[in-house]
């Protein structure tokens, strides 16, 4: 399995593995090491299986050298001992592979397999930390035996091979022999029995030599035949004189094919210089033993990537004598990595460069155009309004759409230029080589044509528009951070300027970029330093002149007292997200006022507060509103919410079901910004609220303006037939009022009864429930007439 660097499952040959395994041996140990050392765990019998197994791991590393993960393969411990014959070892010999911490990882004691003893206190243990092969004579492997033992390390891994026979063993396979000599140079006495038995002795000795050397050239010969791997025994200018069973299987030739050819023969070219080096330098004793990864070419024309180990065997005199190459196929492993690398380098979705790749070619294309002076472009690419899509017709379409759009991006620019997806909906291209402003024009408008010809989805036919903004630099002259930031400026401009278009970017769009990011920055700390305040407007009954409820506004004061317009930093809030966060404290600080005029034993009137479009298309909204209420015990009826036309009609049926769990917890709800949407009027008889706010753009002329008292009288009439409340908003003027009483609107709120006042300040006014407007007259039948001001 292959694990990222956070030690979560990425992708599993068996599948079924969830949760962390960050707390793992081998986790941590590649996580704390900058090489590519393996890691091979202790054997532990499987979960599911019961079948005991050896994890042997190594690091991913980035780019850039950081960890990027692990990749993790599960070894039967049976595989360690492949290439040994049982027969060989006797009944009491010992095979072990043991890793440097001292513990086996198995073990192979006659014909019983075992795991886990613990050698590092043996002799053993102690040897092994100080060279890398050797011979011991022990009682290794323990049950009172005195063995023989050899080890040695294996090159590139944290392991070393212990093979061990008995001795007694051995002195037992021998005894036969060395009873008959004893019997010949016995009757042999009566004659030279000196000379007989020093005979006895020299043979003796010769036939042992023989035995063994009989023996190892034997069991040398079973492991170069059975090896696992690959061996080549090479000349040393190359010629092909020993080749065993692994080697032809990997390369597709047969043993006499073999030993015609030379090592240049099988060595792919690319490789082959380097290859030719590193031999150069064992002959000339600058290396013992070199290790790489290298292709060799197969029967078939193919090739196969190995991991080669090529030592220098000496004669007698020390002199070179013959090279022998140890190759381990491990194409797998590199098609692995080369997945695992598309997998960190690439948008899952949309197969597309992810941003690190797109930064790095961009990197690219800028030090080429250093060197050719050319012009480099990045266009940032975001589609108009994508969460509408995706919020009305589900992710599923969103996805596919994405998929659809990264197509037709590719589509549209050259097979040098790089897209790539940069998060969500917003897409980046290098141009890498531009004719200046017409030349990038030109393929933002070709992109631009694409992107807006339906899309196909799902049985849904959709359409969308892009806004795109263009960053140039001459001769590579631009940063790469310089180009992307400007390029996104550039877009969001395009975006504000009407969507579906492109802007280049100027040096002012960066101020304004740094501006708003310094704003945002000091909105988190105000939200953080309790900055933030509520004022209450005040609205009034027009029928009795009374005070009728309050508006929650947010107020804004830095530390050092200056004060700050709303319609400077609420627009922030929307943009970056914040609005979500500040919005709840609103809400929370609206209904902490409530309890705490009930406290005080005041009367308290409704509040209202205004909902962004983005807390009303929270899944949780009615969840945040209804803890608020609950945390300080406020009545609902006592809580007006009110959202704008344009987002209760931007998905209407939406907004109709979200409508109604807000009206289940017994809290008001109003039309705010009426008028300047285009609000169906089937869609306003299903929605469940209490009331329409007419916009202040229509009573500002009042009454002089006849289009705007055309719009006030009709809002006025659909909200009394409908049985809605109405709220005139902006009200400045005694004739304002009087028209407003006159044509039967319910309530208003603006400057000409009061601006919106600090809590200390609302309280008062709670407290002497004064009359806000003097008692109008009866209004004449039909709703006409003027009351008194």
């Amino acid at each position: 399995m292959v694990l990222d660097a956070s030690g979560a499952v990425v992708a599993s040959r068996r599948g079924g593995h969830d949760g962390s395994f960050v707390d793992r041996d081998y986790f941590r140990f590649h996580r704390a090491r900058a090489n590519d050392t393996p890691f091979v765990g202790r054997s532990a019998p499987q979960r599911d299986s019961g079948r005991w197994s050896v994890p042997v791991t190594r690091r991913i590393s980035g780019n850039d050298g950081s960890f990027a993960g692990v990749v993790v393969v599960e070894v039967d411990p049976a595989q360690f001992l492949k290439f040994h014959q049982h027969r060989e070892i006797g009944r009491d010999g010992v095979l072990d592979v043991v890793a440097l911490d001292g513990v086996s990882r198995v073990r192979l004691t006659g014909d019983v397999v075992s795991h886990g003893e613990d050698l590092a206190d043996g002799e053993l243990g102690l040897a092994q930390a100080n060279a890398a092969s050797g011979a011991l004579e022990t009682d290794f492997a323990g049950g009172g035996l005195v063995r023989y033992v050899v080890w040695r390390h294996l090159v590139g891994w944290p392991l070393l091979v212990a093979a061990g026979l008995s001795r007694d063993e051995l002195l037992a396979a021998m005894a036969p022999e060395e009873s008959v000599y004893i019997k010949w140079a016995v009757a042999a006495t009566a004659i030279v029995w000196l000379f007989a038995l020093l005979l006895l002795v020299v043979l003796a000795r010769h036939q042992r030599g023989l035995v063994e050397l009989t023996r190892s050239e034997a069991r040398l010969n079973v492991m170069f035949e059975q090896a696992a791997i690959g061996i080549m025994q090479t000349t040393l200018d190359g010629r092909i004189v020993q080749v065993n069973d692994k080697l032809c299987e990997m390369l597709g030739y047969g043993t006499d094919e073999l030993l015609k050819r030379t090592y240049r023969n099988l060595a792919h070219p690319d490789e082959l210089t380097a290859a030719l080096e590193q031999r150069t330098q064992l002959v000339t004793g600058r290396l013992g033993h070199v290790s790489a990864e290298q292709r060799f070419r197969r029967s078939d024309g193919g090739e196969i990537w190995a991991s080669l180990t090529t030592s220098l065997v000496p004669e007698a005199d020390g002199s070179p004598a013959y090279f022998v190459h140890m190759l381990e196929g491990i194409d797998e492993r590199k098609r692995l990595q080369r997945d695992i690398e598309r997998l960190v380098q690439h948008d899952g979705l949309t197969q597309l460069p992810n941003r690190g790749l797109f930064y790095h070619r961009l990197q690219q294309a800028l030090a080429q155009a250093r060197r050719r002076n050319w012009i480099t472009g990045v266009l940032s690419v975001d589609l108009d309004r994508f969460k509408t899509i995706n919020d009305t017709l589900g992710h599923a379409v969103g996805d596919e759409l994405l998929q659809h759009v990264a197509q037709r991006l590719k589509a549209s620019v050259r097979a040098e230029d790089t897209v790539a997806r940069m998060g969500g909906d917003e897409f980046a291209i290098v141009l890498a080589e531009v004719s200046g402003e017409a030349g990038a024009a030109k393929v933002a408008g070709k992109i631009i044509h694409a992107l807006a010809k339906p899309y196909h989805l799902a049985k849904h036919e959709v359409f969308t528009t892009v806004s795109i903004g263009i960053a140039l630099c001459e001769a590579g002259a631009g940063d790469a951070d310089a180009l992307i930031s400007g390029a996104g400026a550039a877009m969001y401009d395009a975006k504000k300027a009407g969507r579906n278009r492109y802007a280049f970017y100027a040096a002012t769009m960066s101020e304004r970029a740094m501006e708003k990011s310094l704003l945002e920055k000091e909105l988190r700390n105000a939200l953080k330093r309790d900055e933030f305040e509520l004022h209450y407007q005040p609205k009034v009954d027009l029928r009795s002149g009374e005070l009728a409820g309050f508006e929650a506004l947010l107020r804004w004061q830095r530390e050092n007292g200056e004060r700050v317009s709303p319609a400077s930093f609420i627009p922030v809030l929307e943009e970056t997200g914040l609005i979500e966060e500040v919005g709840e404290w609103v809400l929370r600080a609206a209904c902490a006022q409530l309890a705490a005029w009930h406290a005080a034993g005041i009367a308290a009137v409704p509040v209202a507060g205004n909902l962004s479009p983005r807390q009303f298309q929270s899944d949780d909204i009615a969840g945040v509103i209804q803890r608020a209420m609950r945390d300080h015990t406020v009545d609902p009826a006592l809580l007006d919410l009110g959202i704008t036309e344009s987002t209760a009609m931007n998905d209407a049926e939406a907004a109709i079901a979200a409508l109604g769990r807000l009206k289940a917890l017994g809290v008001r709800i109003a039309i705010d910004d009426f008028g300047t949407g285009y609000s169906s009027l089937s869609y306003l008889k299903r929605f469940p609220i209490d009331a329409l706010k007419i916009d202040r753009s229509f009573v500002i002329d009042l009454p002089d303006s006849e289009e705007g008292a055309s719009i006030a009288r009709a809002v006025i009439t659909m909200a009394q037939a409908l049985r809605l409340k109405v709220v005139a908003e902006g009200v400045e003027t005694a004739a304002q009022c009087e028209f407003l009483t006159a044509n039967g609107c319910d309530q208003l709120q603006g400057y000409y009864c009061a601006r919106p006042l600090p809590a200390e300040q609302a309280t008062e006014l709670l407290r002497g429930r004064r009359r806000m407007l003097p008692r109008p007259q009866l209004v004449a039948a039909g709703g006409r007439g003027l009351a008194a001001a």
